[in-house]
């Protein structure tokens, strides 16, 4: 039998749909200072505190212990410094012996730097190209949109992964409830190798001043891909000429790359898993960065940046 390619979303327990999972207003298990902040992605299925009771009749009934059902993170704080010398609270959540991938937008205290509401979004390495976006901060209605990306081996097609959503207390606890699971398989026709699930959750929350509507999104796209596993850069002049090609396997790259001073733009072609080449990418001066995906646990990718060090140039002149 031919195999059928298409975007299919896998549902365990209830249809989740193409595009979004409506989360429903607080009610019960969530109080009304009770906010969805993101989403942790699992590779197991999280099971929930339930109690099956049959009675006289014959009729079976589930119950969710809700308390029980809430698996809390653990959050640390460590005081980093920024280059130009000003300290922050670097916060991170963790949740013990569950592996997966979080990417959150925590409503926290900054003391050190004197606000005592602010938005943070602390993610894994996995989640890249996050974005986001508040408005009405300073309003009755407050919305908060977070997105970002996790790229998964093209080679783990159809693999299982969990939606957790994740919520904060008023009191600043963090937990997540079992969410549902799907799996993404690329549709070759269209060139469509990515699934994106959207939750939503509107809240009552205090911002120290007053109560307010938050109305949050969290948007996680999975994109199917081949690690990268040789990049070759070609350095050339300002008359179009080869001046310097190096091939280099991902494990060799360095979190930095120095141009020759003659050299005014790069070229860079990238090997991927199964022999396939991409056309190369032109950085002119204008680039500050490049970037490839590695192998990384669990069949996730890892995108990693390189700066590109131009202004090291004027040294050489």
């Amino acid at each position: 039998m031919n195999r059928k390619y298409g975007l299919i979303l896998m549902i365990i327990g209830c249809l989740l749909g193409l595009s979004a999972c409506q989360l429903a207003r607080p009610e019960k298990g969530e109080s009304a200072g009770d906010q969805l902040i993101g989403v942790y992605i699992s590779y197991d299925h999280i099971s929930q505190a339930e109690e099956v009771k049959i009675n006289a009749a014959g009729q079976i009934t589930i119950e969710v212990d809700d308390e029980k059902s809430r698996l809390y993170a653990i959050k640390t704080e460590e005081i980093k410094e920024t280059e130009d010398g000003q300290k922050y609270i670097n916060y991170d959540f963790h949740f013990p012996e569950i592996a997966g991938i979080k990417m959150l937008a925590t409503v926290l205290n900054d003391p050190l730097n004197h606000k005592a509401r602010q938005i943070f979004v602390v993610k894994d390495q996995a989640v890249t190209e996050v974005n986001m976006e508040i408005k009405g901060e300073r309003e009755k209605n407050e919305f908060v949109h977070l997105k970002g990306i996790v790229y998964q081996d093209a080679d783990l097609e159809g693999k299982m992964l969990f939606v957790n959503p994740v919520f904060q207390t008023a009191d600043g606890r963090v937990y997540l409830r079992s969410g549902k699971g799907f799996a993404v398989y690329g549709d070759k026709l269209s060139g469509n190798f990515r699934q994106t699930t959207t939750l939503r959750n509107t809240a009552v929350v205090d911002d120290g001043n007053e109560k307010k509507e938050q109305e949050t999104v969290i948007e996680m796209t999975i994109v199917l891909e081949k690690p990268d596993e040789e990049i070759v850069i070609i350095q050339m002049d300002k008359n179009n000429e080869i001046i310097d090609r190096q091939n280099y396997s991902v494990q060799q790259m360095s979190d930095k790359f120095w141009p020759k001073p003659e050299a005014e733009y790069l070229l860079a072609v990238i090997s991927k898993a199964g022999g396939i080449k991409t056309k190369p990418i032109i950085y002119t001066k204008a680039e500050e960065e490049f970037s490839y995906l590695r192998q990384g646990e669990n069949g996730i990718l890892i995108k990693e940046s390189v700066e590109i060090q131009w202004e090291l140039k004027s040294i050489f002149d």
